[in-house]
């Protein structure tokens, strides 16, 4: 297959665990989990640490079919209950570093011709093997920069240990409950050729953020 000439397109995907930007890390008011705000003894990990994830669309191939990275992050989470109250919720957004609109950030231009990648491009899908996760194994959009995927986010406790599907959020561990504390996280990019995207190397972040409610 042929390559594009000058029509090099890098996308360059960084997953972060969340902080406070765009309020959607913000401590608590609640107190009933210990150590989603810092000072406690739950646990949030996220792997690989750095998790950084390469795009890379040179070929007419890639940008007919698109580029999938399958299970290149995982989130491990151990939530300690300090009582039977606890429950948490975990989302997922975007940080473009202030760019334009819902651009992605431009790192290096290669030329003037043509649109510059919004976030739309990027597709999730988010699994665990007790399929826990509000759209468990179906890719997602972020439609624009404010848009939050929920993973988990339920009403009401569903507490750990069933393996049902339900929307896990109480205490519990991966360590011994692995299928329902664990999320394993793909991304796909199918960039087309119609949209007629500016070469050049382009950054996105993913931020991943545990909540007590």
């Amino acid at each position: 297959m042929k390559k594009l000439s000058g029509k090099l397109i890098v996308l360059y995907l960084l997953i972060f665990i969340g902080n406070k930007a765009l309020g959607q890390c913000d401590f608590p008011a609640t107190s009933n989990c210990s150590g989603i705000a810092p000072g406690g003894t739950s646990e949030f990990h996220l792997t690989p640490s750095p998790n950084n994830i390469d795009f890379v669309f040179d070929e007419l191939s890639d940008y007919l079919g698109g580029r999938t990275i399958s299970g290149s992050t995982v989130l491990k989470l151990k939530i300690d209950g300090l009582n039977a109250s606890c429950k948490w919720k975990l989302v997922m957004y975007l940080d473009n570093n202030s760019s334009p609109g819902d651009e992605w950030e431009t790192k290096t231009p290669y030329g003037t011709s043509g649109v510059t990648p919004e976030v739309d491009l990027i597709q999730v899908r988010v699994y665990n093997p007790c399929g826990t996760p509000q759209s468990n194994n179906v890719y997602q959009t972020f439609s624009n920069m404010v848009t939050i995927l929920p993973i988990i986010d339920a009403a009401t406790i569903n507490v750990a240990g069933l393996c049902n599907g339900s929307e896990v959020n109480s205490k519990g561990s991966y360590l011994w409950d692995y299928g329902e504390f664990s999320f394993t996280i793909d991304y796909r990019i199918k960039p087309g050729l119609t949209a007629n995207y500016k070469p050049g190397i382009y950054e996105l972040k993913i931020r991943f953020c545990l909540v007590e409610l």
